[in-house]
């Protein structure tokens, strides 16, 4: 992810609705996607809202499926440990830099 298109996208998200919460995960990048991500969340006081998932070396960087698929059990487990209804949960992905 593109420093500014991260930051961005996360302020976007969480401003579309107060109820939310945006996942980003971390796959080991060097770009600091994790402190980006956060610092955004802070600028609106949301920070609360953002769920980071790290991912680190040997299991990160290995491509966006797996990324993808361990932001998806990480709002598995949130979903659970809320008690919230799975059947009423939206998780999509956005892309960024478009």
């Amino acid at each position: 992810m593109k420093r500014s298109s991260t930051g961005a996208s996360v302020q976007d998200l969480l401003s579309r609705t107060k109820d939310s919460f945006v996942v980003v995960v971390d796959d080991a990048s060097d770009d600091g996607t994790a402190a980006i991500a956060r610092l955004a969340a802070e600028e609106m006081d949301q920070a609360e809202r953002v769920i980071l998932v790290r991912r680190t070396l040997p299991n990160a960087r290995v491509g966006k499926g797996a990324a993808l698929n361990k932001g998806l059990q990480e709002i598995k487990q949130d979903v659970e440990s809320r008690g919230l209804e799975p059947d009423r949960v939206i998780a999509c992905w956005m892309p960024t830099g478009l």
